[in-house]
């Protein structure tokens, strides 16, 4: 006999029931999203979560070179800056454009 429920209420209620196996650990939960080599698939494909994953990733990293800065000259930071944008606004371009 196989049952799905919630883990509290399986241990609560199968607690002292011999030979049944209990699927909570095994079945997957339901998502909104899925992320698919690198790139953010929501229910409706509109790419939003994608598009705000990607642009805080860039946030980020910009916003670390700040701790570098000042040993690199203006055309290296640009240099850098804009390698580490555009590398990950272009990986999914062929997806969110074709």
């Amino acid at each position: 006999m196989l049952f799905y429920l919630e883990p509290i209420v399986a241990i609560e209620l199968l607690s002292n029931v011999r030979n049944v196996h209990v699927l909570a650990p095994l079945l997957p939960s339901l998502s909104h999203s899925v992320k698919f080599l690198g790139i953010t698939f929501d229910s409706n494909l509109t790419y939003r979560q994608h598009v705000n994953l990607i642009s805080q990733s860039c946030f980020c990293h910009i916003k670390l070179l700040r701790h570098i800065r000042d040993s690199l000259d203006t055309q290296t930071a640009i240099f850098v800056a804009h390698a580490l944008t555009t590398s990950r606004l272009d990986y999914a371009n062929s997806v969110l454009f074709g």
